[in-house]
């Protein structure tokens, strides 16, 4: 089974996507984002990453710049509800767009 890790520091945006892929059939392992996070990804070695472009207590770009400097081979989606972030980034990148407020 392959196993996401989804990063966000919204509970009801991870409930949102853990509930979504785990009905597909997915091992689900989430964070908020502020602790252990590279010991997690070691420890749990999951096949994709997505991660929440904006958390609380750190860019989530700065984050994806430490996860490809130690795991480069993990695929990560970049998640946000500001769609600005796609040309801060200035290149094409796969980002879902998250519901600011959950359905």
């Amino acid at each position: 089974m392959k196993r996401v890790l989804i990063i966000d520091d919204d509970a009801a945006i991870r409930l949102l996507y853990e509930e979504e892929l785990s009905e597909e059939g997915y091992d689900i392992i989430s964070s908020d984002g502020e602790k252990g996070l590279l010991q997690l990804i070691a420890a749990k070695r999951p096949d994709l990453i997505l991660l929440d472009v904006k958390l609380r207590s750190r860019s989530g770009l700065s984050l994806l710049r430490d996860i490809r400097n130690a795991f480069h081979g993990i695929p990560v989606i970049l998640t946000t509800a500001y769609p600005a972030f796609q040309w801060i980034l200035n290149r094409p990148v796969l980002m879902l767009m998250s519901p600011r407020t959950p359905i």
